[in-house]
């Protein structure tokens, strides 16, 4: 994909949420790779991007990114953003936090190892409007 361009909520790209597998690989070709998540969900991988699908509906519901995918928001590189987490603050200033995840709720992005300076665990996902709804009870201001 040569823009990843991250619109809240709508999709990324050319990826949109609640398309269905063959409709992704209408736009990317065919996935590296298949598995089932642990909400055995399915999930797509191409290269530094995962795609799940809902087990229900389908449709796509979240899409989790690499540091070399090229994600933006806004024009910026979110893996590049010296201080990513200052970044999204300044779209989002009400993250929450969540098993170790910044969730910035606005935007429809949950961002990891970069609040607590977890090299290791940097990962970006953005999701469709609720998917984290079921966790609200977790949730802890940040």
């Amino acid at each position: 994909m040569s823009e990843l361009n991250l619109i809240p909520y709508v999709g990324v790209g050319p990826i949109s949420f609640g398309m269905a597998p063959k409709e992704v690989e209408a736009v990317l070709g065919r996935p590296d790779s298949i598995s089932t998540s642990g909400r055995n969900e399915l999930e797509e991988h191409r290269g530094e991007i995962t795609i799940r699908y809902d087990s229900e509906t389908n449709g796509v519901v979240e899409i989790s990114f690499g540091p070399e995918s090229g994600l933006m928001l806004d024009g910026v590189y979110l893996y590049s953003s010296s201080d990513l987490t200052k970044y999204l603050l300044s779209k989002d200033p009400h993250p929450v936090e969540c098993f170790g995840f910044l969730l910035y709720l606005n935007l429809g992005i949950a961002a990891t190892g970069f609040h607590d300076g977890d090299e290791d665990q940097k990962a970006i996902s953005v999701f469709q409007k609720g998917r984290w709804d079921s966790m609200k009870d977790n949730f802890t201001p940040f």
